[in-house]
C-alpha cells in the first residue's frame, strides 16, 4: 500500500518548502523526535526523499537537537521534515 501524505491546508496553518523548524528531540528514519515550530513543540518524523536509499543509509541518519529542518506535511499532530540543505 503506498504512503500517503496529508499537507495543511488550513487557513492560517499552511506549510511551504520554506518553513523551518528546530530539532528539539533526535529524530531518525526509525523513530520520531520533537520540534519546535512557530513557538510550540511538535512530535515530529522524518521523511527522506526518494532517491535516497533508506535500507543504506537509514540507520546511520539521526538529526540532533539544534538541527534545522524543513517541513513539508503533516500526519495527524506529527510534523512530517526533511533534512534541509545549506543555502548556496
Amino acid at each position: 500500500m503506498p504512503r500517503t501524505l496529508c499537507t495543511v491546508s488550513y487557513p492560517g496553518f499552511e506549510f511551504s518548502l520554506s518553513a523551518i523548524a528546530i530539532v528539539d528531540t533526535p529524530i531518525t528514519h526509525h523513530g520520531p523526535g520533537r520540534v519546535l515550530y512557530q513557538a510550540s513543540y511538535w512530535p515530529a518524523r522524518l521523511i527522506l526523499p526518494d532517491a535516497l536509499a533508506p535500507d543504506t543509509i537509514a540507520p546511520s541518519i539521526e538529526l540532533s537537537p539544534g538541527t534545522t529542518v524543513s517541513v513539508v506535511g503533516r500526519q495527524g499532530i506529527t510534523l512530517l521534515v526533511t533534512l534541509r540543505l545549506p543555502q548556496e
